[in-house]
């Protein structure tokens, strides 16, 4: 299928294709060539290794050089920041909206244009989409996908149940978004439903716009119920800081019924 390529004007934004690397020489450079193969042009791509042990700097480097126009190569750190990488990296990003990608997924031609017409259509804060799942070595496997498309007119309904897309398939508007360092693995959580506040809206469609690679190694893969209890209560300390009671009152119900469904499994109880 052949892809038009939709030309810089002034009416459309420039989107930051927001892009922290780590150890992923194996994948880097057919997650970065498919962003180049985007059929939307005003993007720029702002990618930062954080210290990676293997080849990823060299190749990230070699694409900046070679694309010097797209890709904007910063250098934060000469140590390890974890989570600090994120918000450090974010400063940089120059674009009215921000597309959330990682160095080992990859992204279907039209990815970015099907995102921002729908962002510009509805006036959107936030936009997700389905995924094709894979593996190491790039074989489909599962999906991520919806249902249905839905319109999110609050962020309530995501808190009880979670963000049903990949984070890899996020756009954002970029005065909406931070993160927070303390909350681990919970700080995309946070970020889209800080995103959502205020009468924000945003959509989920179920529309496969990309692949979510899923490998042994993945870190949300690896993680202890000591790093759930850690990553819930700093949310929680947060989101008191930012007097949202409504939605600690949500939260509070979402570790209830997921305590609840897990006593149950555990018990073997059979619910009617």
């Amino acid at each position: 299928m052949q892809y038009k390529k939709i030309t810089v004007s002034t009416d459309l934004p420039l989107v930051s294709v927001f892009m922290p690397v780590y150890n992923q020489e194996l994948y880097i450079a057919a997650a970065i060539d498919s962003v180049l193969q985007q059929s939307y042009e005003n993007y720029e791509i702002v990618i930062s290794d954080d210290c990676s042990s293997d080849q990823t700097p060299v190749i990230v480097e070699q694409y900046a050089k070679k694309f010097p126009e797209k890709i904007k190569l910063q250098k934060l750190a000469n140590k390890n920041l974890g989570q600090a990488h994120f918000e450090a990296l974010l400063k940089r990003c120059r674009g009215e909206y921000v597309c959330m990608f990682s160095g080992d997924d990859i992204m279907y031609p039209d990815k970015i244009e099907r995102q921002i017409i729908k962002v510009l259509e509805l006036g959107l804060s936030f936009h997700g989409h389905a995924v094709d799942c894979i593996d190491k070595n790039g074989i489909i496997f599962s999906e991520i996908c919806p249902q249905k498309n839905f319109y999110i007119k609050s962020n309530y309904k995501l808190i009880i149940t979670g963000i049903p897309v990949a984070g890899c398939s996020w756009l954002v508007k970029k005065s909406c978004v931070e993160f927070a360092q303390s909350l681990s693995f919970l700080h995309d959580f946070d970020m889209v439903i800080k995103c959502l506040r205020f009468g924000r809206s945003g959509f989920i469609s179920n529309e496969k716009l990309g692949q979510y690679r899923i490998t042994q190694e993945s870190w949300s893969r690896n993680l202890s119920w000591r790093n759930y209890l850690y990553a819930y209560f700093n949310l929680l300390i947060s989101w008191i800081k930012y007097q949202m009671y409504l939605e600690i009152f949500f939260l509070l119900l979402r570790v209830i019924m997921r305590l609840q469904k897990r006593l149950i499994n555990i018990l073997r109880i059979d619910v009617p």
